[in-house]
């Protein structure tokens, strides 16, 4: 079978499971680019990968570079790995590093991130995936991976059939989805979770063992699928329901959002870009969304406390999600009893 080679951009958690699976079983195959020169100085030479269910998997040597350190146009496979809110950033590093026949796949969480890497791509070349491992960064060069989760692929031409073998050598569990914008949405509608382990600023897998969580989670889940019904994605209700309540029972108490890891280090999250977007999808279709709207202020109000040594920006314009949210969580209150 024909190979590859696999750039990642992006040396965060999700970035360096990839990178450092794939690398474990083809090295000298992968590339990890980061965009942070400090990233790139603080990474030790190797990763350690702590699995759910087996030994540690350690490479010895990863390749980490810069961008404009790599070799121009060597790249097979661009998977992108980075926060939503780079997307855009990402596409054009993606363009400089794949051949003029590459793709790109990104692994983001959001709905948008596709059409923003095609912007520099074309659409033909820039594929909607997804992953579902929920993993931390204990230490520099350390990958915890809480629970074994899945790797899902658009439909890929045959010159790039030996990808998924690949990323089922490296225990990524691939599989191949026929509807990559069905695929984004249920996504979303499953990540109610994050959001409330954000709120609480607990490790999802024990924010998720209240009742009272779980209750909020589904309400506001049903409401995403129903701005996805407005948007004509074509999702099954009760498979996404059995997917939020399945990940309450097969998740550790240890497991982790990506929204809670992001808060708890410091860094901007990607709320508005996630659940802001959701919000922003259905006050333009008409559909209420009010356990959404009261979720996204919270999770505001969440962000905004001086305990983790966050700074108030001012001056800072409302955007499309914040101003239906506020104007959401106005109509509750005025609605509600005395």
């Amino acid at each position: 079978m024909a190979t590859g080679k696999v750039v990642v951009i992006g040396a965060g958690a999700v970035g360096l499971l990839y990178a450092g699976a794939m690398a474990h079983v083809h090295p000298g195959q992968v590339t990890l680019v980061t965009r942070r020169q400090s990233a790139r100085q603080t990474l030790p030479p190797g990763v350690t990968l702590t699995w759910p269910d087996g030994p540690p998997s350690r490479v010895e040597r990863l390749d980490v570079r810069l961008p404009q350190e790599c070799p121009k146009v060597q790249a097979d496979v661009a998977l992108i790995a980075v926060a939503a809110y780079d997307s855009l950033e990402a596409g054009r590093i993606a363009r400089s590093l794949l051949k003029p026949d590459g793709i790109c796949i990104t692994l983001q969480n959001g709905l948008d991130n596709q059409p923003a890497i095609a912007q520099s791509l074309g659409a033909a070349r820039a594929l909607q995936g997804a992953t579902s491992f929920p993993v931390h960064l204990p230490a520099a060069g350390e990958v915890s991976i809480n629970s074994r989760g899945a790797t899902w692929l658009p439909p890929l031409d045959a010159a790039f059939g030996w990808l998924a073998p690949w990323l089922a050598e490296a225990g990524l569990n691939p599989s191949t989805i026929a509807d990559p914008v069905a695929l984004g949405w249920r996504k979303t509608a499953i990540a109610t979770n994050g959001y409330l382990s954000l709120i609480l600023a607990s490790p999802m897998g024990r924010a998720m063992q209240s009742d009272a969580a779980r209750r909020v989670a589904e309400k506001a889940c049903l409401e995403i699928l129903d701005v996805a019904d407005a948007s004509d994605a074509v999702l099954d209700r009760d498979d996404v329901l059995r997917a939020l309540r399945a990940a309450w029972t097969n998740s550790s108490p240890a497991a982790r959002s990506s929204l809670y890891n992001d808060y708890i280090a410091g860094r901007r999250t990607e709320l508005d870009e996630r659940l802001g977007a959701v919000i922003a999808r259905g006050a333009a279709r008409g559909v209420p969304v009010p356990t959404l709207e009261l979720l996204y202020l919270l999770a505001k109000a969440r962000l905004s406390l001086p305990a983790w040594g966050r700074k108030r920006r001012r001056g800072r314009s409302r955007n499309a999600a914040e101003e239906a949210a506020r104007q959401g969580a106005g109509r509750i209150a005025r609605n509600s009893p005395a």
